[in-house]
Protein backbone atom coordinates (compact mmCIF):
# COMPACT_ATOMS: atom_id res chain seq x y z
CA UNK A 1 0.00 0.00 0.00
CA UNK A 2 1.35 3.21 -1.05
CA UNK A 3 1.27 6.23 1.08
CA UNK A 4 1.83 9.33 0.31
CA UNK A 5 0.59 13.47 0.91
CA UNK A 6 -1.45 15.39 -1.39
CA UNK A 7 0.01 18.96 -1.69
CA UNK A 8 -1.78 21.69 -2.86
CA UNK A 9 -5.32 21.08 -3.18
CA UNK A 10 -8.38 22.92 -3.61
CA UNK A 11 -12.02 23.31 -3.72
CA UNK A 12 -14.28 24.67 -6.16
CA UNK A 13 -18.11 24.79 -5.03
CA UNK A 14 -20.78 25.80 -7.79
CA UNK A 15 -24.13 26.77 -7.48
CA UNK A 16 -26.78 24.84 -9.43
CA UNK A 17 -30.25 25.98 -9.13
CA UNK A 18 -33.51 24.41 -10.85
CA UNK A 19 -35.01 26.38 -12.30
CA UNK A 20 -32.29 28.47 -13.47
CA UNK A 21 -31.32 31.30 -11.80
CA UNK A 22 -29.29 34.19 -11.13
CA UNK A 23 -26.96 32.33 -8.73
CA UNK A 24 -26.77 29.69 -11.06
CA UNK A 25 -23.20 30.77 -12.14
CA UNK A 26 -21.59 31.29 -8.74
CA UNK A 27 -18.24 29.24 -7.57
CA UNK A 28 -16.17 30.02 -5.10
CA UNK A 29 -12.85 27.89 -4.83
CA UNK A 30 -10.87 27.76 -1.45
CA UNK A 31 -7.73 28.03 -0.31
CA UNK A 32 -4.98 25.85 -0.96
CA UNK A 33 -4.25 22.42 1.43
CA UNK A 34 -2.72 20.01 1.87
CA UNK A 35 -3.96 16.52 2.83
CA UNK A 36 -1.48 14.63 4.93
CA UNK A 37 -1.04 10.67 6.06
CA UNK A 38 -2.76 10.16 9.88
CA UNK A 39 -0.18 10.40 12.89
CA UNK A 40 -0.02 7.88 15.55
CA UNK A 41 0.76 7.43 19.32
CA UNK A 42 1.14 4.39 21.84
CA UNK A 43 -0.49 4.62 25.47
CA UNK A 44 -0.71 2.12 28.01
CA UNK A 45 -4.61 2.06 29.13
CA UNK A 46 -4.15 -1.00 31.33
CA UNK A 47 -0.94 -1.03 33.20
CA UNK A 48 0.71 -4.53 33.95
CA UNK A 49 0.98 -5.14 38.01
CA UNK A 50 0.81 -7.88 40.51
CA UNK A 51 3.49 -9.15 39.07
CA UNK A 52 4.93 -11.77 41.42
CA UNK A 53 8.03 -14.18 40.21
CA UNK A 54 7.51 -16.34 37.37
CA UNK A 55 3.77 -15.89 37.71
CA UNK A 56 1.84 -14.31 34.86
CA UNK A 57 0.90 -10.67 35.86
CA UNK A 58 -2.23 -10.35 37.56
CA UNK A 59 -2.46 -7.44 35.56
CA UNK A 60 -2.30 -7.36 31.51
CA UNK A 61 -1.09 -4.29 30.10
CA UNK A 62 -3.06 -3.18 27.34
CA UNK A 63 -1.66 -0.51 24.74
CA UNK A 64 -4.02 1.63 22.57
CA UNK A 65 -2.76 3.10 19.49
CA UNK A 66 -4.62 6.62 19.24
CA UNK A 67 -5.21 9.56 16.28
CA UNK A 68 -2.01 12.90 17.13
CA UNK A 69 -4.73 15.08 15.46
CA UNK A 70 -7.68 13.97 18.19
CA UNK A 71 -5.68 11.78 20.96
CA UNK A 72 -8.25 9.59 20.44
CA UNK A 73 -8.88 5.34 19.74
CA UNK A 74 -7.21 5.68 15.92
CA UNK A 75 -10.62 3.99 14.52
CA UNK A 76 -10.54 2.56 11.77
CA UNK A 77 -6.62 1.71 11.74
CA UNK A 78 -6.59 0.52 8.49
CA UNK A 79 -2.79 -1.07 8.45
CA UNK A 80 -1.92 -4.05 10.25
CA UNK A 81 0.05 -3.41 12.75
CA UNK A 82 2.08 -5.80 15.69
CA UNK A 83 3.09 -4.78 18.73
CA UNK A 84 6.43 -6.21 20.55
CA UNK A 85 7.03 -5.91 24.53
CA UNK A 86 10.24 -6.41 25.99
CA UNK A 87 11.53 -5.87 29.52
CA UNK A 88 13.49 -2.55 29.51
CA UNK A 89 14.57 -2.60 33.64
CA UNK A 90 13.97 -4.86 36.60
CA UNK A 91 15.95 -7.11 38.44
CA UNK A 92 19.21 -8.31 36.74
CA UNK A 93 19.02 -10.80 34.44
CA UNK A 94 15.34 -11.05 34.68
CA UNK A 95 13.65 -12.31 31.45
CA UNK A 96 10.33 -11.77 30.10
CA UNK A 97 8.05 -14.86 28.76
CA UNK A 98 4.76 -15.42 27.31
CA UNK A 99 3.39 -13.85 24.10
CA UNK A 100 5.51 -11.23 23.58
CA UNK A 101 4.63 -10.06 20.04
CA UNK A 102 0.41 -9.88 19.42
CA UNK A 103 -1.30 -8.55 17.01
CA UNK A 104 -3.43 -4.71 17.26
CA UNK A 105 -7.04 -5.57 17.01
CA UNK A 106 -9.69 -2.87 17.01
CA UNK A 107 -6.47 -0.17 17.59
CA UNK A 108 -5.66 -2.55 20.94
CA UNK A 109 -3.20 -4.86 21.56
CA UNK A 110 -4.29 -7.02 24.81
CA UNK A 111 -1.41 -8.99 26.50
CA UNK A 112 -2.51 -12.12 27.65
CA UNK A 113 0.12 -14.61 29.60
CA UNK A 114 3.28 -12.36 30.09
CA UNK A 115 5.33 -13.12 33.34
CA UNK A 116 8.90 -12.33 34.76
CA UNK A 117 11.39 -14.68 35.70
CA UNK A 118 12.82 -12.45 38.58
CA UNK A 119 10.64 -9.89 39.91
CA UNK A 120 12.46 -6.81 40.87
CA UNK A 121 11.36 -3.13 41.86
CA UNK A 122 11.63 -0.76 38.82
CA UNK A 123 10.48 -3.37 36.52
CA UNK A 124 9.51 -1.20 33.35
CA UNK A 125 8.53 -2.81 29.89
CA UNK A 126 8.78 -1.49 26.76
CA UNK A 127 6.23 -1.98 23.84
CA UNK A 128 7.46 -0.83 20.02
CA UNK A 129 4.63 -1.15 17.33
CA UNK A 130 5.51 -2.92 13.67
CA UNK A 131 5.40 1.07 12.49
CA UNK A 132 8.32 2.02 14.39
CA UNK A 133 5.95 3.64 17.60
CA UNK A 134 7.36 3.28 21.10
CA UNK A 135 5.95 3.71 25.21
CA UNK A 136 6.58 2.18 28.33
CA UNK A 137 4.57 0.89 31.19
CA UNK A 138 5.01 3.11 34.40
CA UNK A 139 7.46 1.61 37.15
CA UNK A 140 5.73 -1.67 38.75
CA UNK A 141 7.28 -2.11 42.03
CA UNK A 142 6.54 -5.06 44.99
Amino acid sequence: MAFFNLIGNKMKFEVTTDPVSSYSSLSVTSASFDVKRRSFFLVVIVQPSNAKQSVRFGVQPVVEVRDVGTGIRAHPLKEHWTLTVSLVSGAPNATLSGTTNVTIENERAVFTDLSVSIYGTNTVLEFVSSSGHKVCSTVQQN
